[in-house]
């Protein structure tokens, strides 16, 4: 992305320890991500997929309880620290996600029992509309590869 078109001043690459922006704010990148403001509710390894309540202020690595709950879901580009700011992507053809080890490309995709990550199999966890993997992960628990992200959701709801 080389550009934001609102609001004035968003960099996607940067965490707070002071809100910049309301939590709940919104931005469009010119290569057509969206992204939401957030605070995180504990630290937030980089490229988790995170579980956001309604209220914008408590984001945290997402697990099949906040998923059923209905939560907003988007993926961290960067880490975050407890009670920092910063920016989740929750749609766009550029986002990195975390995937448990043997995940299949193109698959259905479900929570894990690892907090931020998501899984193709079936036997454990929420499934997961709106993200698809294009490449399988390979091996190696906690890969991190790139995915598209349009209307994620909670397969419950």
């Amino acid at each position: 992305m080389t550009k934001i078109y609102s609001p004035v001043g968003v960099n996607v690459a940067l965490t707070h320890t002071t809100p910049q922006f309301e939590v709940g704010t919104r931005a469009s990148g010119d290569d057509g991500t969206e992204w939401v403001y957030i605070r995180a509710n504990g630290a937030i390894s980089q490229y988790h997929f995170v579980g956001i309540d309604e209220t914008w202020s408590e984001a945290a690595s997402l697990t099949s309880a906040m998923a059923d709950d209905g939560w907003s879901i988007g993926a961290v580009q960067v880490a975050f620290a407890d009670n920092e700011y910063g920016w989740a992507v929750c749609r766009g053809n550029i986002a990195t996600g975390t995937y448990d080890a043997s995940t299949a490309a193109d698959s259905v995709l479900h929570t894990s029992a690892t907090a931020g990550q998501l899984q193709s199999l079936t036997s454990v966890g929420t499934k997961i509309d709106g993200i698809v993997l294009p490449v399988a992960a390979g091996t190696s628990v906690g890969t991190a590869l790139e995915v598209i992200m349009t209307h994620v959701r909670s397969g419950t709801f």
